[in-house]
């Protein structure tokens, strides 16, 4: 019996993630030869779980960028990837993502204002229940709850599995190049992959890309329909032929819910989020971010 914490799925899906990666950097060639650093770097591959079997899931888009050091992923952490890169052992893998898992830590609780609140309301729902979260002991339950509790609760990965730059990320993947549109069906073949074996009853996506991403490969496949119990009022003002383009729009489905059809004939609960970024907490969505994030959870406990 192994003395690892790692499960073999997570050892076969990140096996599966790094031998794709010369097809990845095929595909992005001609970003590289245009740049002094490369789109993706090859020991900048991000992963945060050792198990799977969540009841929760996040999907974020893919790992930030290094500033003032106080990015998700930084040389440590990159070393640790590459040491398992070159020596494919259990011991290798896990304590790269042990050091994943302490970097996203540290970016939850020091790095990101707002996801506070989004706990908070995750305790309001009794969706999480270890610890009280609330103003009063903001600062206290909520270091707390991230630090002993979050990996126990939820399962989290990235839509794209290697540290890109935002900028390069929507060169590199977005168009209607035959090889861009192969790329980002393999990713979310991973993606279906993981959702499979951690059999979520709710998933939680942040930002424009991994919406629009995710939604459109669902779709396509017939898993994924919108679960509103009152439609938005932009959804009557669209014609049929415009709705589809609609609902992938993260602005403008922030908050609602749809239903995921998982392989195994699962219902999942899917919630859309914006990124919790200057841009969309302050401008576009204002005060109303998180009243849409409690009425959709309102809506759907029954």
């Amino acid at each position: 019996m192994s003395n690892f914490m790692i499960d073999k799925t997570i050892e076969q899906i990140a096996d599966r993630i790094d031998k794709k990666y010369e097809y990845y950097e095929k595909v992005l060639e001609e970003f590289n030869e245009k740049s002094k650093r490369p789109v993706i770097e090859p020991n900048g591959w991000n992963f945060y779980s050792l198990t799977t079997k969540r009841k929760r899931m996040f999907i974020m888009q893919n790992p930030g960028e290094e500033t003032k050091g106080k990015a998700k992923i930084n040389k440590e952490q990159r070393d640790r990837v590459d040491e398992w890169r070159k020596d494919k052992t259990s011991k290798n893998l896990e304590k790269a993502i042990k050091s994943m898992q302490e970097a996203l830590l540290n970016w939850l609780r020091l790095d990101n204002k707002h996801f506070w609140e989004f706990f908070k309301i995750l305790s309001e729902k009794r969706i999480i229940t270890e610890y009280k979260i609330d103003d009063k002991s903001k600062k206290a339950h909520y270091i707390e709850y991230i630090r002993k509790h979050f990996l126990k609760d939820f399962y989290v990965t990235d839509l794209f599995k290697y540290k890109v730059s935002t900028v390069k990320l929507g060169k590199a993947l977005y168009g209607r190049n035959k090889n861009k549109q192969e790329f980002r069906e393999d990713l979310m073949e991973i993606l279906e992959e993981e959702i499979r074996e951690v059999e979520p009853d709710i998933i939680f996506t942040f930002s424009t890309r991994t919406w629009e991403t995710f939604y459109t490969y669902f779709e396509s496949k017939c898993m994924i329909k919108e679960r509103f119990l009152e439609e938005p009022k932009e959804l009557t003002e669209k014609t049929k032929d415009r709705r589809r383009d609609f609902l992938k729009k993260v602005s403008k489905v922030h908050g609602l819910t749809f239903e995921l059809t998982a392989v195994n004939g699962k219902t999942i609960i899917v919630i859309p989020l914006c990124h919790f970024s200057s841009r969309y907490y302050n401008n576009l969505i204002q005060d109303s971010y998180f009243r849409y994030f409690r009425e959709s959870l309102d809506k759907n406990s029954t």
